[in-house]
């Protein structure tokens, strides 16, 4: 079976598991430990109109796989709606949001129009609390200047036990299933969420915009879903203006 192939029968079953472990049992057994969510990316339905060529130029064959792109990432809207709902409930109560992963992420997050106010880029020195909402980017396989495998047991040794993660990386790439893989959905529960970008494995021009655009829009398209459930619980979040 291939990295991918496992991702995805690992995502299927999660969100079998997702859906029941809010039921509650029907004996007097204990109830299942709450696994994490992971939402694959969805399949196109077809082929896209707007699929790259051979003979296109670099530029036009990287537009032309965003557009192909957004049209599947669509679907991943409403597989956010959870996720968002239990982070406006901590910025609701004074959570903070903490950006990080690859340092152009963070910076696209960081006093940006549109964006919350109470964003602070993760620094190790300090670790965000269990009220706290941690939105990891990843724009290529590996993040030199961020190793997720490493951040995860640290802030929960430090603490963060039920704080919440919000992670956009690629079941193509085979380094971020090894750490799906490895996390114990028993120490996270639902508040390890991992939304698959879809983005492609190689180190082309398209492979490597493909990395760095999905991860910000499907990131900024959860920050408005968080906009959304807060004012659906009657409440406004702050957010920078645009002059």
């Amino acid at each position: 079976m291939t990295d991918r192939a496992r991702f995805i029968a690992m995502a299927m079953i999660a969100s079998v598991l997702a859906c029941w472990s809010g039921l509650s049992p029907a004996s007097d057994e204990p109830a299942a430990v709450p696994t994490m969510a992971i939402h694959c990316f969805p399949a196109a339905s077809s082929q896209p109109a707007a699929k790259p060529l051979a003979h296109d130029r670099p530029t036009e064959a990287i537009c032309k796989a965003a557009l192909a792109w957004f049209d599947r990432a669509v679907a991943m809207v409403d597989k956010m709606v959870p996720a968002a709902e239990s982070a406006a409930e901590r910025f609701i109560a004074g959570g903070t949001l903490y950006v990080a992963g690859n340092m152009g992420f963070c910076d696209e997050f960081d006093f940006r129009a549109g964006g919350f106010p109470f964003t602070v880029i993760y620094d190790r020195e300090k670790p965000p609390s269990d009220n706290d909402v941690v939105m990891i980017g990843q724009f290529r396989p590996n993040e030199p200047e961020f190793r997720i495998h490493r951040f995860l047991p640290r802030v929960r040794w430090r603490g963060f036990r039920d704080g919440m993660v919000v992670w956009f990386t690629s079941s193509n790439w085979p380094q971020a299933d090894r750490v799906v893989r490895a996390i114990d959905p028993s120490r996270w529960g639902r508040n390890m969420h991992v939304f698959d970008t879809g983005a492609p494995a190689g180190g082309s021009p398209v492979a490597l915009s493909l990395g760095q655009t999905s991860a910000t829009a499907l990131a900024w398209a959860f920050c408005g879903e968080v906009i959304a459930a807060a004012t659906r619980k009657g409440k406004t979040l702050a957010t920078f203006a645009s002059d």
